[in-house]
């Protein structure tokens, strides 16, 4: 489960580092409504994605490993606070690169989602 945990949590904050541009326009398009058919597409790649988290995520839900949740709140509690990171980062609000909160991120989203983290 950390192991899984680890990497979604790195592969997004490496993602908004090395494509800052994009990702700038991601975190802008979710607010407007002019781009209603690039949201569409962006909601597709999610869903790819989330099949993906869900096939990896039920078998660790099924022997304890993970707590049992919806899968947006679990997306909420791994994709949220570095979401926040790497928002702060993109408007220049904190010029720390967001994957040096990796470690601190990883350990908080280990402590939400996992029968360890109850201990």
């Amino acid at each position: 489960a950390e192991e899984g945990i680890a990497r979604l949590i790195s592969t997004h904050l490496a993602w908004v580092v090395d494509n800052r541009r994009e990702a700038n326009f991601l975190f802008e398009i979710s607010r407007s409504e002019w781009a209603q058919d690039v949201r569409d597409g962006r909601m597709a790649r999610n869903a790819t994605v989330a099949e993906g988290v869900e096939a990896w995520r039920a078998p660790l839900v099924a022997n304890g490993d993970l707590l049992p949740m919806q899968a947006s709140l679990l997306f909420s509690q791994i994709i949220g606070p570095a979401q926040f990171v790497c928002r702060a980062w993109l408007s220049g609000r904190d010029p720390a690169d967001p994957r040096d909160h990796a470690d601190a991120l990883i350990a908080c989203a280990v402590r939400a989602l996992t029968a360890k983290g109850e201990r």
